[in-house]
Protein backbone atom coordinates (compact mmCIF):
# COMPACT_ATOMS: atom_id res chain seq x y z
CA UNK A 1 0.00 0.00 0.00
CA UNK A 2 1.49 3.22 -1.33
CA UNK A 3 0.08 6.73 0.22
CA UNK A 4 0.44 9.81 -1.88
CA UNK A 5 -1.06 12.95 -3.53
CA UNK A 6 -1.81 13.41 -7.27
CA UNK A 7 -1.67 16.75 -9.23
CA UNK A 8 -4.00 18.02 -12.38
CA UNK A 9 -2.45 16.42 -15.51
CA UNK A 10 -0.95 13.24 -13.71
CA UNK A 11 -1.19 9.81 -15.26
CA UNK A 12 -1.98 6.79 -13.32
CA UNK A 13 -1.82 3.52 -14.42
CA UNK A 14 -2.30 -0.14 -12.31
CA UNK A 15 -0.74 -3.07 -13.37
CA UNK A 16 -2.37 -6.69 -13.18
CA UNK A 17 -4.67 -7.41 -9.86
CA UNK A 18 -3.69 -4.15 -7.91
CA UNK A 19 -5.98 -0.95 -7.81
CA UNK A 20 -5.55 2.62 -7.05
CA UNK A 21 -7.84 4.45 -4.68
CA UNK A 22 -8.14 8.33 -4.86
CA UNK A 23 -10.08 10.43 -2.66
CA UNK A 24 -10.85 13.48 -3.99
CA UNK A 25 -12.72 15.13 -1.21
CA UNK A 26 -14.82 13.80 2.30
CA UNK A 27 -17.29 11.17 1.12
CA UNK A 28 -15.93 11.32 -2.47
CA UNK A 29 -13.81 8.51 -3.97
CA UNK A 30 -12.83 6.73 -7.16
CA UNK A 31 -10.94 3.19 -7.68
CA UNK A 32 -8.87 2.85 -10.70
CA UNK A 33 -9.47 -1.02 -11.13
CA UNK A 34 -6.25 -3.03 -12.83
CA UNK A 35 -4.88 -3.25 -15.80
CA UNK A 36 -6.17 0.51 -16.01
CA UNK A 37 -4.36 4.43 -17.50
CA UNK A 38 -6.20 7.48 -16.36
CA UNK A 39 -5.51 10.91 -16.49
CA UNK A 40 -6.87 13.44 -13.87
CA UNK A 41 -7.20 16.48 -16.42
CA UNK A 42 -9.05 18.55 -14.02
CA UNK A 43 -9.17 18.45 -10.07
CA UNK A 44 -10.53 21.19 -7.65
CA UNK A 45 -11.73 21.12 -4.46
CA UNK A 46 -13.06 23.70 -1.89
CA UNK A 47 -13.42 21.53 1.21
CA UNK A 48 -15.03 24.60 2.96
CA UNK A 49 -18.00 24.96 0.72
CA UNK A 50 -17.78 21.29 -0.26
CA UNK A 51 -17.55 22.05 -3.72
CA UNK A 52 -15.71 20.78 -6.67
CA UNK A 53 -14.77 20.14 -10.24
CA UNK A 54 -13.45 17.00 -11.22
CA UNK A 55 -12.52 16.16 -14.83
CA UNK A 56 -11.06 12.25 -15.31
CA UNK A 57 -10.07 10.80 -18.77
CA UNK A 58 -10.38 7.33 -18.63
CA UNK A 59 -7.62 5.77 -21.39
CA UNK A 60 -7.99 2.23 -20.95
CA UNK A 61 -9.78 -0.13 -18.20
CA UNK A 62 -12.05 0.95 -15.33
CA UNK A 63 -13.02 3.06 -12.87
CA UNK A 64 -15.50 2.75 -10.19
CA UNK A 65 -16.80 6.13 -8.24
CA UNK A 66 -18.78 6.54 -4.89
CA UNK A 67 -19.73 9.32 -4.21
CA UNK A 68 -21.45 9.29 -0.93
CA UNK A 69 -22.22 13.03 -0.29
CA UNK A 70 -24.45 14.61 -3.40
CA UNK A 71 -22.66 17.44 -5.32
CA UNK A 72 -23.53 21.01 -4.77
CA UNK A 73 -24.68 22.76 -8.24
CA UNK A 74 -21.17 24.43 -8.45
CA UNK A 75 -19.71 21.08 -8.66
CA UNK A 76 -18.99 18.82 -11.49
CA UNK A 77 -17.57 15.13 -11.81
CA UNK A 78 -17.01 14.14 -15.52
CA UNK A 79 -15.63 10.36 -16.46
CA UNK A 80 -14.39 10.52 -20.23
CA UNK A 81 -13.37 7.50 -22.49
CA UNK A 82 -13.04 7.73 -26.31
CA UNK A 83 -16.91 7.05 -26.74
CA UNK A 84 -18.25 8.63 -24.07
CA UNK A 85 -18.87 11.02 -20.99
CA UNK A 86 -20.60 9.99 -18.09
CA UNK A 87 -21.44 12.85 -15.47
CA UNK A 88 -22.98 12.51 -12.02
CA UNK A 89 -23.93 14.55 -9.01
CA UNK A 90 -24.27 11.54 -5.99
CA UNK A 91 -23.99 8.13 -7.06
CA UNK A 92 -22.38 4.88 -7.16
CA UNK A 93 -21.11 3.89 -10.95
CA UNK A 94 -18.20 2.43 -13.22
CA UNK A 95 -17.14 2.66 -16.54
CA UNK A 96 -14.99 1.02 -18.31
CA UNK A 97 -13.75 1.42 -21.73
CA UNK A 98 -13.45 -1.55 -24.12
CA UNK A 99 -11.35 -0.26 -27.04
CA UNK A 100 -14.21 0.29 -29.55
CA UNK A 101 -16.73 0.97 -27.15
CA UNK A 102 -17.54 1.72 -23.52
CA UNK A 103 -19.73 0.87 -21.23
CA UNK A 104 -21.17 3.07 -17.46
CA UNK A 105 -22.84 0.33 -15.08
CA UNK A 106 -24.92 2.26 -12.07
CA UNK A 107 -24.58 1.22 -9.12
CA UNK A 108 -26.87 3.26 -7.27
CA UNK A 109 -28.45 7.53 -8.26
CA UNK A 110 -28.18 8.23 -11.96
CA UNK A 111 -25.65 9.06 -14.14
CA UNK A 112 -25.85 11.14 -17.40
CA UNK A 113 -24.11 9.48 -20.42
CA UNK A 114 -23.34 11.42 -23.58
CA UNK A 115 -21.71 9.76 -26.81
CA UNK A 116 -19.12 11.22 -28.36
CA UNK A 117 -17.69 10.12 -32.00
CA UNK A 118 -13.53 10.59 -33.27
CA UNK A 119 -14.07 14.31 -33.83
CA UNK A 120 -15.08 14.69 -30.43
CA UNK A 121 -18.39 15.68 -31.43
CA UNK A 122 -21.02 14.92 -28.46
CA UNK A 123 -24.03 13.32 -28.99
CA UNK A 124 -27.45 12.72 -27.81
CA UNK A 125 -27.80 12.37 -23.59
CA UNK A 126 -29.48 9.26 -21.84
CA UNK A 127 -30.23 9.19 -18.22
CA UNK A 128 -28.61 6.01 -16.64
CA UNK A 129 -30.78 4.82 -13.57
CA UNK A 130 -29.41 2.41 -10.75
CA UNK A 131 -29.53 -1.22 -11.58
CA UNK A 132 -29.07 -0.35 -15.60
CA UNK A 133 -26.17 0.48 -17.86
CA UNK A 134 -25.61 1.81 -21.51
CA UNK A 135 -23.25 0.70 -24.20
CA UNK A 136 -21.69 3.61 -26.50
CA UNK A 137 -19.80 3.02 -29.60
CA UNK A 138 -17.70 5.03 -31.76
CA UNK A 139 -20.56 5.53 -34.45
CA UNK A 140 -22.51 7.17 -31.40
CA UNK A 141 -24.95 4.09 -31.08
CA UNK A 142 -25.81 3.72 -27.45
CA UNK A 143 -27.35 0.63 -25.95
CA UNK A 144 -28.84 0.65 -22.83
CA UNK A 145 -29.88 -2.80 -20.48
CA UNK A 146 -29.94 -4.17 -17.40
CA UNK A 147 -26.91 -4.93 -15.19
CA UNK A 148 -26.13 -8.72 -14.65
CA UNK A 149 -25.91 -10.63 -11.23
CA UNK A 150 -22.41 -10.75 -11.76
CA UNK A 151 -22.57 -7.23 -12.23
CA UNK A 152 -24.19 -6.29 -9.17
CA UNK A 153 -22.03 -8.30 -7.22
CA UNK A 154 -19.09 -6.85 -7.96
CA UNK A 155 -20.04 -3.15 -8.11
CA UNK A 156 -21.43 -3.98 -4.29
CA UNK A 157 -18.34 -5.64 -3.43
CA UNK A 158 -16.40 -2.52 -4.48
CA UNK A 159 -19.30 -0.20 -3.19
CA UNK A 160 -18.13 -1.64 0.62
CA UNK A 161 -14.12 -1.54 -0.09
CA UNK A 162 -14.41 1.86 -1.09
CA UNK A 163 -16.46 2.50 1.89
CA UNK A 164 -14.12 1.01 3.92
CA UNK A 165 -11.12 3.23 2.81
CA UNK A 166 -13.06 6.14 2.73
CA UNK A 167 -14.20 6.00 6.53
CA UNK A 168 -10.27 4.82 6.94
CA UNK A 169 -9.43 7.96 5.27
CA UNK A 170 -11.76 9.78 7.82
CA UNK A 171 -10.35 8.72 10.52
CA UNK A 172 -6.66 9.46 9.63
CA UNK A 173 -7.67 13.18 8.84
CA UNK A 174 -8.93 13.67 12.07
CA UNK A 175 -6.06 12.07 13.76
CA UNK A 176 -4.58 14.62 11.62
CA UNK A 177 -6.42 17.76 12.75
CA UNK A 178 -6.19 16.03 16.25
CA UNK A 179 -2.17 16.30 15.96
CA UNK A 180 -2.28 19.66 13.93
CA UNK A 181 -4.47 21.17 17.02
CA UNK A 182 -2.28 19.44 19.74
CA UNK A 183 0.97 20.84 17.87
CA UNK A 184 -0.76 24.48 17.73
CA UNK A 185 -1.29 23.89 21.72
CA UNK A 186 2.26 23.53 22.01
CA UNK A 187 3.74 25.86 19.47
CA UNK A 188 1.62 28.22 20.86
CA UNK A 189 2.68 27.44 24.22
CA UNK A 190 6.86 27.38 22.84
CA UNK A 191 5.93 31.18 21.62
CA UNK A 192 4.47 32.61 25.09
CA UNK A 193 7.69 31.06 26.77
CA UNK A 194 9.85 32.26 24.53
CA UNK A 195 7.78 35.90 24.65
CA UNK A 196 8.45 35.43 28.39
CA UNK A 197 12.14 35.05 28.26
CA UNK A 198 12.72 38.07 25.68
CA UNK A 199 10.64 40.26 28.20
CA UNK A 200 12.86 38.90 31.14
CA UNK A 201 16.08 39.62 28.72
CA UNK A 202 14.95 42.41 27.82
CA UNK A 203 13.84 43.95 31.43
CA UNK A 204 17.47 42.79 32.78
CA UNK A 205 19.37 43.98 29.67
CA UNK A 206 17.30 47.74 30.41
CA UNK A 207 18.40 47.59 34.05
CA UNK A 208 22.32 47.06 32.75
CA UNK A 209 22.17 49.83 30.18
CA UNK A 210 20.56 52.49 32.95
CA UNK A 211 23.25 51.06 35.65
CA UNK A 212 25.99 51.20 32.73
CA UNK A 213 24.57 55.01 32.03
CA UNK A 214 24.47 55.78 35.68
CA UNK A 215 28.08 54.70 35.84
CA UNK A 216 28.97 56.62 33.19
CA UNK A 217 27.19 59.81 34.59
CA UNK A 218 29.48 59.49 37.71
CA UNK A 219 32.22 59.10 36.15
CA UNK A 220 31.95 62.32 33.77
CA UNK A 221 30.99 64.29 36.87
CA UNK A 222 33.78 63.25 38.57
CA UNK A 223 36.16 64.11 35.61
CA UNK A 224 34.31 67.15 35.38
CA UNK A 225 35.07 67.85 39.02
CA UNK A 226 38.25 66.98 38.35
CA UNK A 227 38.95 69.48 35.70
CA UNK A 228 37.34 72.33 37.40
CA UNK A 229 39.49 71.72 40.71
CA UNK A 230 42.75 71.80 38.38
CA UNK A 231 41.46 74.71 36.84
CA UNK A 232 41.00 76.40 39.91
CA UNK A 233 43.94 75.33 41.71
CA UNK A 234 46.05 76.75 38.29
CA UNK A 235 43.84 80.27 38.48
CA UNK A 236 45.37 80.56 42.15
CA UNK A 237 48.60 79.32 41.14
CA UNK A 238 48.85 82.15 38.19
CA UNK A 239 46.76 84.66 40.74
CA UNK A 240 49.96 83.97 43.39
CA UNK A 241 52.75 83.82 41.06
CA UNK A 242 51.39 87.03 39.25
CA UNK A 243 51.39 88.70 43.22
CA UNK A 244 54.41 87.57 43.64
CA UNK A 245 56.28 89.20 40.50
CA UNK A 246 54.49 92.05 40.93
CA UNK A 247 55.58 92.42 44.77
CA UNK A 248 58.86 91.74 43.25
CA UNK A 249 58.58 94.66 40.37
CA UNK A 250 57.85 96.80 43.28
CA UNK A 251 60.30 96.11 45.31
CA UNK A 252 62.58 96.53 42.66
CA UNK A 253 61.35 99.72 41.87
CA UNK A 254 61.89 101.12 45.63
CA UNK A 255 65.24 99.80 45.65
CA UNK A 256 66.19 101.95 42.03
CA UNK A 257 64.23 105.27 43.53
CA UNK A 258 66.22 104.98 46.55
CA UNK A 259 69.65 104.65 44.21
CA UNK A 260 68.79 107.89 42.26
CA UNK A 261 67.60 109.90 45.21
CA UNK A 262 70.38 112.57 46.51
CA UNK A 263 71.76 112.18 49.85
Amino acid sequence: EVEGFFLPSDEIRTGKDSVCDIQLMDGIIIRIKQNSVITLKKIWVDSGRKEMAANIELNKGAIFAKLVSKLTKNSAFNVKTPTSTAGVRGTEFLVQDNGDKSDVLVNDGTVSVSAVDDDKNVGEEVIVDQGHKVTTEKDNKMKKGDLTEDEKKSLGEDSQSVQSITEDAKARIEDILKDFEDNKARIKQHLDDQKESNRIELEGQKDKNKQELEDQKARDKAELESVKGSTKAEKEGLKSKGKSEMDEIKKEKGSLKDKLSPN
